[in-house]
């Protein structure tokens, strides 16, 4: 069998919590940390003051990855105000283009920046393309003919 750094503390059914803050985390964890991870199913206790190593370990790898993926989907998300002023426009041309399915709401007043950038983008380029195609009233009329005729 091999014997590694932390074998003894396996065999003998957990390791501590300050062995176990030290192994996860530089700095080492606080004990709120622990209590806190504890509570929400992360780390795993075997008895008092002892917790299963590699349950634990694998439950923080889990956490981390979690709250990564909440930072990630957190830093897209703006609110009103942002948005409005990235884009230069003002909260009610927001609502009408949230109306539209322009721009994405994600909750009251927040905006998720990406998706809603991209929209934008989509509202400008159909906008100035219908403009293009609509022909004007005065399109064919000679402004200096028509003073001549009166």
């Amino acid at each position: 069998m091999t014997r590694g750094k932390y074998a003894s503390n396996l065999e003998m059914g957990g390791v501590s919590a300050a062995k176990l803050a030290s192994i996860l985390a530089t700095p080492p964890l606080t004990e709120r940390a622990i209590r806190q991870l504890v509570e929400r199913g992360y780390l795993v206790k075997r008895r008092r003051g002892a917790f299963d190593l590699t349950a634990s370990v694998q439950g923080y790898q889990r956490y981390l990855y979690e709250a990564k993926a909440v930072l990630r989907r957190d830093e897209n998300i703006v609110s009103a105000a942002r948005l409005g002023a990235i884009l230069a426009v003002g909260e009610r041309w927001m609502r009408m283009l949230a109306d539209d399915g322009y721009l994405v709401k994600t909750g009251r007043a927040e905006y998720e920046l990406a998706a809603s950038v991209q929209g934008y983008v989509r509202f400008v380029r159909e906008t100035a393309s219908a403009a293009r195609r609509k022909p004007r009233r005065d399109a064919g009329r000679d402004p200096i003919e028509e003073g001549a005729e009166t």
